[in-house]
């Protein structure tokens, strides 16, 4: 799956207010939602293992990973401190503004491939009194299939 990734952190009005850090002009968070469909309702699930890597605008490269089970939303870097990041290292201060995220196969700890559905959350919130924008930007999958398994808990007939 493939997307690009508006990086977390302070904005700036230029470059040299960022290098200077002054004049800082909002706050961008970022968070990565994942669930897989592959699963076994109101039973015990297997945790789902995702590989990245992520990509700056210089097409410089950094690798990450994260694991959950049945679905998860998470911070990229834990800028907004409601959730674990998926690596603190994935800020704008270190990839830059903007960039690309590539995963690898979804699968068990068997290796067993399983079915993924991303979406990438942005929320830029600016420093004066101006309205908060927050927008979605989904993983795109490249087209290879991958068999999806879903086990119902029974069939729920109403007045049986």
């Amino acid at each position: 799956m493939t997307a690009t990734v508006r990086y977390p952190g302070r904005t700036f009005l230029t470059a040299a207010a960022k290098l200077a850090g002054t004049s800082s002009t909002g706050q961008i968070y970022t968070k990565l939602s994942l669930l897989t469909l592959d699963v076994r309702s109101n039973r015990q699930n297997d945790r789902t293992y995702v590989d990245f890597i992520f990509y700056n605008e210089g097409e410089m490269s950094h690798s990450a990973g994260t694991s959950f089970v049945c679905y998860m939303t998470r911070d990229l870097d834990g800028s907004s401190g409601d959730s674990d990041p998926i690596d603190p290292f994935l800020n704008n201060v270190n990839m830059g503004r903007k960039g690309l995220v590539v995963s690898g196969p979804a699968q068990r700890l068997d290796g067993t491939r399983v079915s993924l559905v991303g979406l990438l959350e942005v929320i830029e919130i600016p420093d004066d009194s101006g309205a908060a924008k927050a927008y979605a930007t989904p993983l795109y999958h490249d087209g290879t299939p991958v068999p999806t398994i879903f086990v119902p808990d029974g069939i729920f007939v109403p007045g049986a």
